[in-house]
């Protein structure tokens, strides 16, 4: 049976903080990838602009069929960047229930949607409504919601904390 590397890998913005500043003291953030270079490239793209010093932070082993166990991200294009976005259920982190999958997709369709929308009022009911339409998913959880906060944040460079 083969099995991959597939490590959690810790980021941190060393810019953010004062010159000698240990890096166990700087917010962490975390990605699972095969190797150092796909972790910076994977939090590059989910924090354009910005710049890590990456660090191994757990390592697990796994079969090449459990690699998907993560969930699915897409790249999209936002006004401000571009962002990656959940397209399935684990991604969402939604319920693992039959027509979580759908839900996933009515919510990567809205998150679509609400990155493209004119105002922020505008993608903010976008989200609200695809989220609580699915709540029995887990759509409405705190999970999903900081998901999609994150990927408007970033794709349209505005703050979202009303959702």
């Amino acid at each position: 049976m083969t099995t991959e590397t597939l490590n959690e890998w810790r980021g941190v913005r060393p810019a953010c903080y004062p010159a000698g500043t240990p890096a166990t003291n700087m917010q962490g953030y975390y990605v699972r990838a095969t190797d150092e270079d796909e972790a910076r490239t994977k939090l590059t793209a989910r924090y354009p602009g910005e710049t890590f010093e990456i660090s191994l932070w757990k390592q697990y082993f796994v079969r090449p069929q459990e690699l998907k166990l993560f969930g699915e991200f897409e790249p999209v294009q936002g006004k401000a960047a571009a962002v990656s976005i959940p397209v399935d259920a684990k991604a969402w982190e939604l319920f693992d229930l039959p027509g979580a999958e759908n839900a996933a997709k009515r919510l990567t369709a809205a998150l679509r949607r609400a990155i493209n929308a004119e105002t922020q009022a505008e993608a903010i009911e976008i989200m609200e409504e695809a989220l609580d339409a699915d709540e029995d998913f887990g759509a409405a959880d705190s999970e999903p919601r900081a998901e999609a906060k994150h990927c408007l944040k970033i794709a349209r460079g505005e703050r979202f904390s009303d959702f």
